[in-house]
């Protein structure tokens, strides 16, 4: 009741090719020599929490857990690719709201080049060199009480990123009509603030979802999301009937713009 471990574990050849989807960590695009190299990998992850439960019956909380994550990444013969660690805390309450805060630890030997400006001109922009690097963040993030009309999401996030430093910021706020429609409006803000002559970029996303009861076993969802560093809107919306028990049929509409309002 009061542990939990998980771990991950997979191997990935470099010849893997992803039929459906697409497989991102295995070609590795080098900026400077315009060229994608193709490397295979080792993943481990492991996650892992103890929950504490209130003695006092009238406390608000309904337990606190100290977790974390382990996130590893080797190259075929063993190597450090990337690291990325977490430690926490979070407060889970008995209306279900929650609070959890944390810190990072990241450790990344990059192989290629790579940039997150879409500036083409390498002298203004130049693209952050191969090689290790190593930084840490901390974060935050609250959700209010889920079974209210209203309900909202916020998270915030601050510290190292490469050689530069990163600040970010997410909000949702979710309406729920009861029985009729649930609608969701969410934002994420990020600034990459990288010492000279890198440039800063600043991305941001905005990610609207409405969904539509019709019935029990009858209902429709759309999502649309725009984000600045592909300058891209995504429409993807999918009618769904639950025609008997784990059987369901999809009608899907799904398309992408390239647009840029600023």
């Amino acid at each position: 009741r009061r542990f939990r471990w998980l771990t991950d574990l997979l191997y990935m050849g470099e010849n893997y090719h992803a039929d459906l989807g697409f497989e991102q960590r295995i070609e590795n695009f080098d900026v400077v020599l315009d060229t994608t190299i193709r490397l295979g990998y080792n993943f481990i992850y492991n996650e892992f929490g103890y929950q504490i439960f209130p003695k006092n019956g009238n406390s608000r909380l309904n337990y606190t857990e100290i977790g974390g994550e382990i996130f590893t990444v080797l190259n075929p013969n063993g190597s450090l690719n990337e690291m990325s660690n977490q430690v926490g805390v979070t407060m889970n309450f008995k209306n279900t709201s929650q609070f959890a805060f944390g810190v990072s630890p990241n450790w990344a030997n990059v192989p290629v080049s790579f940039k997150f400006d879409d500036e083409d001109d390498l002298e203004k922009c130049p693209a952050l060199p191969a090689g290790h690097y190593q930084y840490m963040t901390a974060g935050m993030e609250w959700n209010s009480d889920y079974r209210k009309r209203f309900f909202l999401f916020a998270s915030a996030e601050a510290g190292g990123f490469y050689n530069g430093q990163q600040y970010s910021a997410n909000v949702a706020v979710t309406w729920r009509i009861r029985a009729i429609a649930n609608v969701r409006l969410g934002a994420e803000f990020s600034l990459l603030d990288f010492p000279a002559p890198y440039c800063d970029v600043e991305l941001f996303n905005l990610t609207p979802r409405v969904e539509v009861f019709f019935a029990k076993n009858l209902w429709w969802t759309t999502f649309l999301q725009y984000n600045t560093q592909a300058d891209n809107f995504n429409v993807n919306s999918r009618l769904q009937w639950r025609f008997r028990p784990m059987s369901d049929f999809f009608l899907v509409y799904t398309d992408n713009y390239a647009v840029k309002f600023w």
